[in-house]
């Protein structure tokens, strides 16, 4: 009788990761499938819009963390991480065309028009824009930038952002890319004077600093 008690506790041992892990795969394939379709009942009439779909377009990237995270096998993994990236790219599209439409003409959205959170996710969704998108409207963050609307140290993230996507040196440091496992930044105009450049737009964190924080906490492979 002991024995085999003490078999079923071993065997429940054994089996209790595995369900464990089967059921944080079904959760978060139902939390996939579920935010798309609440994403696709979000109405562009909607006075609170932008924010909303911001919400989402953050959703999802908070979701590459936490699939990383999970304790489901390797394979289960990367299928989660396949079908998230899917969901993202969806949602980014769609995003930036909503974006577009309820964008003023010729200029940036002001956060004295339509609130500092709306504003925020405005950036962040420009942000993950196509990089032809991005360079188009960059003459719009930046007169927003120089008018006070929208924060220097954000336009600097863009700014260097754009710069690289045309194949040009950033200024800021911002921008990294995966070399050897390791991250690195992409080609620097003038690295001699990149913390004074960087403080001239209110970049807290020296060069160094912002180095170091990546490479602790960004996956790279």
């Amino acid at each position: 009788m002991i024995k085999n008690i003490a078999k079923l506790i071993i065997f429940l041992f054994l089996v209790s990761p595995i369900i464990s892990c089967a059921d944080e795969f079904k959760t978060i394939e139902a939390d996939l499938a579920q935010t798309r379709a609440q994403y696709d009942l979000l109405k562009p009439s909607n006075p609170n819009f932008l924010i909303e779909i911001g919400k989402f377009e953050q959703k999802v990237r908070k979701n590459i963390y936490l699939i990383e995270q999970s304790k489901i096998d390797e394979k289960s993994k990367f299928e989660l991480e396949q079908a998230n990236y899917e969901l993202m790219n969806y949602i980014d599209n769609k995003n930036i065309e909503f974006l577009l439409d309820l964008k003023p003409k010729d200029k940036w959205f002001s956060p004295k028009e339509i609130g500092h959170e709306a504003a925020m996710y405005a950036f962040l969704i420009m942000q993950h824009a196509d990089a032809k998108i991005q360079q188009k409207y960059y003459p719009e963050l930046k007169n927003s930038m120089q008018s006070g609307d929208l924060p220097k140290e954000i336009f600097a993230l863009f700014e260097d952002r754009v710069l690289v996507s045309k194949g040009q040196k950033q200024i800021y440091g911002s921008q990294f890319h995966c070399e050897a496992g390791k991250l690195v930044p992409f080609p620097i105009e003038d690295f001699k004077n990149i913390d004074t450049l960087r403080k001239s737009m209110n970049l807290k964190q020296s060069f160094k600093e912002y180095e170091d924080q990546l490479n602790k906490f960004s996956k790279c492979d």
